[in-house]
């Protein structure tokens, strides 16, 4: 039991490492790009050298230790695995007809090329804009440092180009968090309604969809998500990325 667990720390661990190291040379930078490397160095670590923190924490106080660090070890992964099970579930539902406005909440561009799993949400808002015609949308995102537009100037130009027209398209380009997203537009919409009572639907990639889920209801923002699909390959990045903030968007619930 001992041999094949440290043949699976090792393995995944080296294959953690090693998807890191290809983000890192070819995808913007960003934290999801090390968090898998980091994992994966402290698993292929430990596989190395399991034998030995077994004979080292055998007994006495270095004992107690382990315990602690086995049951800390697996509360993270329990942990992670109900965020996983909650993204998933999230992610399943398909927002009715009839809501008033669509929010396509903001991503890394490259430059202002806007990336494949980042154009899969407008894609996604393109559909439901498209029985919807009498909804407005709202592009949500500032500019990052590496970016030369805003977000939200990028993803107007993308829905023109794909038949929307610019009088149903709202700006917000100050947003630099999920938060903001939510914050800025609402008050966009707010003014847009005029007071009215309106509902939404507001867009993002599956894995990111329960985070905003809870942000939206934080911010007081009445509607409903709607998943874009993501890319196979970059779900360890999203995954691991989306643990952090998801723990974050937890502590901007509860402390306000």
């Amino acid at each position: 039991m001992i041999k094949v667990l440290r043949i699976a720390l090792v393995v995944l661990g080296a294959a953690l490492a090693l998807y890191s190291a290809w983000c890192i040379a070819f995808l913007p930078y960003g934290i999801g790009n090390y968090l898998p490397g980091a994992a994966g160095l402290a698993m292929f670590g430990a596989g190395l050298g399991l034998p030995w923190i077994l004979g080292y924490t055998a007994s006495g106080r270095r004992r107690s230790a382990r315990l602690v660090i086995t049951y800390l070890a697996a509360f993270g992964v329990l942990s992670f695995a109900v965020m996983l099970a909650g993204v998933w579930l999230n992610a399943r539902g398909v927002p009715e007809n009839g809501h008033d406005a669509v929010i396509v909440l903001g991503a890394a561009l490259a430059g202002d090329v806007i990336p494949q799993g980042f154009q899969n949400r407008l894609d996604t808002a393109l559909g439901y804009l498209a029985d919807n015609e009498n909804a407005v949308v709202v592009v949500s995102g500032g500019q990052g440092t590496t970016e030369t537009v805003t977000a939200a100037s990028a993803m107007r130009r993308y829905l023109v180009e794909n038949g929307i027209e610019p009088g149903r398209i709202i700006e917000e380009d100050r947003a630099t968090s999920t938060f903001e997203n939510f914050v800025f537009s609402r008050e966009l919409l707010d003014e847009h309604f005029g007071g009215e009572a309106y509902t939404v639907v507001y867009v993002t990639n599956d894995f990111h969809l329960l985070r905003a889920r809870v942000l939206a209801w934080k911010v007081g923002v009445p509607g409903e998500g709607l998943a874009a699909p993501s890319q196979w390959f970059m779900l360890p990045n999203y995954y691991s990325r989306e643990f952090l903030a998801m723990i974050r968007a937890l502590i901007t619930v509860v402390l306000g």
